[in-house]
């Protein structure tokens, strides 16, 4: 998690927004499993012949960008069809930082240390989803789903709902 989401933290930071990036480039510094796409990419031909639904937590912090990559992935596979969908709301930040201005302190329940005494500033904070949001994809159609950061579950959870 740290290694994904203060990477796209640098990533943001890095960016010109006056510059328009590539699919190509952008995937250069991509922060989701880079795994899945040599998983992938294989199985297409095998989702399109058995109509197979997928639900995976690969986005990491770069959801939004995986489904775009799975999306050119299946228009060149000749499955362009498919119905890709990607679920948010695990990326925190804006919300943490928030309640820290109010004043939380975010107690470990490990240690119970409160966040100022570690002696950082969060830089990123994501929060773990369940299943039902993929679940609701499927039913509005999706045939692929990509999450981020969803509880080991979720993907099975959510098919079976």
């Amino acid at each position: 998690m740290t290694v994904h989401g203060s990477g796209k933290v640098k990533n943001r930071s890095n960016q010109n927004d006056d510059a328009p990036i590539t699919l190509e480039e952008r995937k250069k510094t991509a922060m989701y499993a880079e795994t899945f796409i040599s998983c992938f990419e294989p199985a297409i031909p095998n989702l399109v012949k058995n109509g197979t639904k997928l639900a995976v937590n690969a986005g990491a912090s770069d959801t939004e960008l995986l489904a775009e990559v799975v999306v050119d992935l299946l228009e060149k596979a000749g499955a362009g069809h498919l119905k890709v969908a990607w679920i948010e709301g695990d990326d925190v930040t804006g919300q943490v930082n928030s309640l820290i201005k109010k004043g939380e302190k975010f107690e470990s329940l490990m240690h119970g240390k409160k966040l100022e005494q570690w002696g950082m500033e969060p830089i990123c904070a994501q929060a773990y989803l369940g299943g039902l949001c993929m679940a609701e994809a499927l039913r509005q159609g999706a045939d692929i789903v990509i999450a981020g950061r969803v509880a080991d579950a979720a993907p099975v959870i959510g098919a079976a709902a």
